[in-house]
């Protein structure tokens, strides 16, 4: 990676990923087996919320998102948003695909939770840094104090008052029984691929058009590209078809995801539910 993109949920993408997750939680309060996708965009004047829910009552989302702002920060901010959902009407789920690249990278980590850590903290900043060009752009109340014990020698410059427009990730505004479950699952696979030190970066694309209670390694389609990796892709393939599964279920009841509130991927309060080290015993080279 030659480029880190960093900042505290008080803005960017992680802020609108968390407005997202919050609206889905309330829909679920009221219509549990819904199918929803929506998405959040933040254009810092207003905010546009779109997509389509089966659930079927329009939300006051502007007192939704004051709400929450109030509960995550202590502070009170007015939402001006505008409601483009198309409510009764069910997205489209005749298949599943993603293609995610993932990469093993320790500094990231870091940066990642001290950002975490500063969001409790009242800090607010976004900065970007290019390590190919030894320069750090900064917004925002960050000071090169902060950071120079990750980037040293590097060219700090400050950016004020950018003008952003921020897009949440789909998967935080999609019900668990979607491609959403598996976006996510995919982050378990590689920590224990990462772990048992098979490669440092990885690059899966999956798909299956099975009805998502049907869904088991027989009816999916799974490739897997590396350009660290130890072994061959087919072989990585192979062992992931063998000692992963893929039915829903069971993904769902192990992790009791049914009851878990993914804010937590991006507040990281505490350590990834997927953070667990317990299958690198099990993939065995010959």
């Amino acid at each position: 990676m030659t480029k880190y993109i960093v900042g505290t949920y008080y803005n960017g993408e992680d802020f609108t990923n968390l407005l997202s997750n919050r609206l889905i939680r309330e829909i679920e309060k009221e219509t549990k087996n819904h199918k929803t996708e929506i998405q959040v965009i933040n254009n810092k004047n207003f905010i546009v919320v779109r997509g389509y829910t089966t659930h079927k009552e329009p939300i006051n989302i502007s007192q939704l998102f004051i709400s929450y702002y109030n509960e995550l920060f202590g502070a009170n901010m007015v939402f001006n948003v505008v409601d483009l959902i198309e409510y009764d009407t069910s997205p489209d789920t005749s298949y599943i695909y993603l293609n995610k690249t993932y990469y093993k990278d320790k500094m990231f980590d870091s940066l990642r939770y001290k950002s975490s850590e500063d969001s409790m903290n009242g800090k607010d900043y976004r900065y970007t840094a290019n390590t190919d060009m030894s320069l750090v752009l900064m917004e925002g109340n960050v000071k090169e104090e902060d950071l120079k014990q990750y980037f040293e020698k590097y060219s700090f410059y400050k950016v004020n008052k950018p003008v952003s427009t921020y897009y949440s990730n789909l998967n935080y505004g999609r019900n668990l029984r979607s491609s959403k479950l598996f976006n996510f699952y995919f982050n378990y696979i590689t920590h224990n691929i990462f772990e048992r030190n098979l490669c440092k970066d990885l690059e899966i694309s999956f798909f299956t058009d099975a009805k998502f209670e049907d869904i088991n390694w027989e009816n999916i389609k799974l490739e897997v590209n590396s350009n660290s990796l130890i072994t061959s892709n087919e072989w990585l393939k192979s062992m992931i078809l063998d000692v992963f599964t893929f039915e829903p279920e069971e993904i769902i009841q192990r992790w009791d995801l049914e009851n878990y509130n993914f804010e937590n991927e991006v507040t990281r309060v505490r350590k990834s539910i997927w953070e667990i080290r317990d299958k690198t015993g099990e993939m065995i080279l010959i």
